[in-house]
Parts: C-alpha cells; structure tokens; sequence
C-alpha cells in the first residue's frame, strides 16, 4: 500500500469519527424511542444495520406506533430518501477508477454527511478514503442504537414515552436554518402542514398513508408554482 492511500485511509478515519460524534447521540435517542415502542432489540439494530436511514428510522417508529402497515412504512421511507437515487448519480460521476467495483457498498453507506463530505472534499472520490469514513458512521448508528435500546430498559416508562417528542425536535433542527436561508422552505413546510390537517379529516383514508399523500401533493402543488413562476419571470424579459 502506497503512501497516499494510507493518507486517504487516515482521512477516511477523521472524518468518520466527526459524524460519529454526531450520530451516537441521535442513534441513542432512536434506540430508547423504538424500546418504547415494543420493538425487539434485533429489531432496533435492523432498523439502523439495514434500513441504515437516520430520520426515517424515526418515522417508521411513529408509523407503527399508530398502527400503519408495512407497505405504507415502506413506502413512506422510498419516498422520503428519494433524493439518495440523486446523490447517487450524483457521487458516481466524481469516482475514480478504483472505486467502480466498490459501489454497491460506497451506495448502500452513503449519507447526507457522508455524500457531502466526499462530494466537497475531494475532486475524484476513491474509496481508500469513502469506506473507512462511511464504515465508521455506519458502525457509530448501530453502537448509538444498541446503547439507546438497553438504556430505555432502565428509564422510567413515562420518560420513555416522552423520546418521541425527540422526532419533531430534530426536524424543527434541521429547518430552521434553511428557513433563514429562504422563504420558499417556510411555505413548504406550511404548505405540508396545512395539506397534512385536511388529509387527517378524509376518515376514509387508511393509517399510514397520510403522509404519503401529504408528501407527494406539496411536492405537486410547489413544482407547479415553480413552473408558474418561471413562466411569469420569461414573459416578463419578454
């Protein structure tokens, strides 16, 4: 092994350990909120060993808490990581020749931190540095989850119960500073709410499926504003 590549690998490392940081404490919260939810142990550590999905982990908790069924649990997850399908493309253009063979694993551990870091980081992306940081990131959720899991065992029941508000604290946490950044965030986000209460009145829509439709009416409803407001910017240079 050259010099560079053992570099690269002490790079992958560091970099790893910085979201690992960040992911233990989040993968403890998931940990206790799933114990709380009657989960298995084996199943909490599936749920991050290979659904491996961060804030999806959590709403597919919350969805069979209220009783939702697998397809729409699924379902909900496929479209909520959609933009991984993007990422991917994405990434794949910047791998370097080495790296081709080891896709289906660099694919499988990428992350929002995981992607921008590498994408950011270096001009071709090779594997020598990507495994070792996605590996450490992977294995620091699966270590935060089973952490989570046996410390809800000793939580009082009623603190237990209480993780769940843990859910819609990260994703106030992630909106707010893209809130700052644009108004456009700000009307999605009223824009789901406000689609989110009518479909919970339409009795006749089973458990679990609310936020599928939710999901995919704002996004129809902002992409025809975004083409609205296209039109209406080319007809004014007009």
């Amino acid at each position: 092994m050259n010099e560079n590549k053992k570099k690269e690998i002490r790079a992958g490392f560091q970099s790893g350990f910085s979201i690992a940081f960040g992911f233990i404490p989040i993968a403890m919260t998931f940990g206790i909120l799933a114990k709380s939810a009657g989960t298995s142990l084996l199943e909490c550590m599936g749920f991050s060993a290979i659904v491996y999905a961060g804030a999806s982990q959590f709403m597919a908790i919350e969805l069979l808490k209220s009783g939702a069924g697998i397809a729409s649990i699924v379902f909900t997850t496929l479209l909520f990581n959609f933009r991984h399908f993007i990422m991917g493309a994405s990434m794949s253009t910047k791998l370097d020749e080495d790296s081709m063979r080891w896709r289906p694993i660099m694919a499988f551990w990428m992350t929002d931190e995981t992607y921008s870091i590498a994408y950011l980081k270096q001009e071709k992306i090779s594997a020598s540095f990507y495994i070792p940081m996605a590996m450490t990131a992977y294995l620091s959720l699966s270590l935060g989850s089973f952490l989570g899991f046996q410390l809800g065992s000793v939580l009082p029941s009623a603190l237990n119960q209480s993780m769940g508000v843990a859910l819609y604290a990260m994703f106030l946490a992630i909106l707010t500073p893209e809130i700052k950044k644009s108004l456009k965030i700000f009307g999605v986000v009223a824009t789901s709410g406000a689609v989110n209460m009518l479909v919970h009145r339409l009795d006749f829509v089973p458990m679990g499926w609310h936020i599928i439709i939710v999901i995919v009416l704002t996004v129809g409803i902002w992409t025809l504003l975004d083409r609205g407001e296209g039109k209406c910017e080319v007809s004014c240079c007009e």
